[in-house]
């Protein structure tokens, strides 16, 4: 059991370790992709897992179109409700809610949780290729570096927001995009 364990692990890895390696290569395509759509769908390929998991994922209505690879864009909120889905856990159960707020020069999703919040210190960190905040959790620790690489290959960025410390705050992930002629 423990080989069969060791080597479905192995096997995970080696294909977030591919992934990773795509990012960029291929799906170039970018076009005006409409968040409230791509979000739609998202939600609904997701419903049998979230009511799985009790877990609520909410989505404001009137989000903006940003300029993207939508099977990029999928995997960026895929990987984003996963890690949700793993830490964001309370008395109340757990959810997700994304927002955005539009600027002159870019957009701003915001995909904020109700799990323990992620310590400053840890911030970066999290990014890094194979870093696990708690190892304990299924993983390999790539989900993160392949989000900030797809984010990267947008022009954009993804970085936590800073929240009060206090255990239960949640964490907040921003997705940045630059606006482009849409």
């Amino acid at each position: 059991d423990k080989v069969v364990q060791a080597n479905e692990r192995m096997s995970q890895l080696i294909r977030d370790l591919l992934e990773l390696s795509r990012v960029g290569r291929i799906d170039m395509d970018k076009r005006p992709i409409d968040l409230n759509a791509l979000l739609a769908h998202f939600l609904e390929s997701q419903n049998d897992r979230l009511k799985a998991e009790q877990f609520l994922l909410l989505i404001d209505p009137g989000l903006p179109s940003v300029y993207a690879n939508e099977s990029r864009m999928l995997q960026v909120f895929e990987n984003i409700l996963s890690n949700a889905l793993k830490y964001a856990h309370n008395e109340e159960g757990g959810m997700l809610h994304i927002s955005a707020v539009e600027e002159e020069d870019r957009v701003y999703i915001y995909c904020k949780d109700n799990g323990p919040g992620i310590p400053p210190d840890y911030h970066q960190k999290i990014f890094g290729l194979f870093y696990r905040l708690d190892p304990t959790t299924e993983g390999s620790g790539v989900g993160l570096s392949v989000v900030k690489k797809i984010m990267k290959f947008h022009g954009g960025d993804i970085r936590v927001e800073p929240h009060s410390g206090r255990e239960g705050d949640g964490t907040t992930f921003r997705l940045t995009f630059p606006c482009r002629e849409l």
